[in-house]
């Protein structure tokens, strides 16, 4: 693990021991998984709005600006697509997504959870959607679990906080295989 994360240049853990909670019998999750918070195996960071005063536009300027109404059918859709104007594109370089991150909407329609597709890799997120950064763990997994009954009611819950707060904090509990555990294997999880 730690070597991995040397290898990425990103921390994805905590330093402290994440806290698992038993599996009570839930719909989504068999017995012998544990709920962990998100933020215990996956960093959840925000994009970034333009700068004031500019405008995104229509002109294919090489960066395209994801926006939450971009995002449809844990996708997104290339139809309506917005670009970062030249001039401001170094101004918010950092705040990009990778295909092998999953985005959520943190803003306007909460709780939204997809993949990221190739023509998207290294594209700029909207403010009010975060990107999910993991490793070590399925991404069809994670996306299945974070778009469960379950993790979807969480998110509900918390649109009564501020919208930063559902993305940033990331302190919602997702089921999943206990780290000790082989038994659940990703793809048997739509059969469950």
């Amino acid at each position: 693990m730690a070597k991995a994360q040397q290898m990425l240049g990103r921390r994805l853990r905590r330093d402290s021991k994440p806290e698992l909670s038993p599996s009570n019998g839930e719909a989504f999750s068999p017995g012998h998984w544990v709920w962990a918070h998100l933020h215990d195996f996956a960093l959840v960071l925000g994009g970034k709005r333009l700068p004031t005063g500019s405008s995104l536009v229509t002109e294919d300027t090489g960066k395209i600006y994801i926006r939450v109404t971009d995002m449809k059918a844990g996708t997104i859709l290339r139809d309506k697509l917005k670009y970062v104007p030249a001039p401001d594109q170094n101004k918010i370089l950092k705040y990009t997504i990778d295909r092998e991150d999953l985005y959520i909407t943190i803003a306007g329609t909460i709780g939204e959870v997809g993949k990221v597709p190739d023509f998207c890799h290294g594209q700029n997120l909207t403010e009010n959607a975060a990107k999910i950064v993991f490793r070590e763990i399925n991404g069809d997994f994670l996306l299945l679990a974070l778009s469960s009954a379950d993790v979807q009611l969480q998110f509900t819950e918390k649109t009564k906080q501020m919208a930063t707060e559902v993305g940033t904090k990331a302190n919602f509990w997702c089921a999943c295989p206990h780290p000790t555990s082989r038994r659940a294997a990703p793809d048997r999880l739509q059969g469950q």
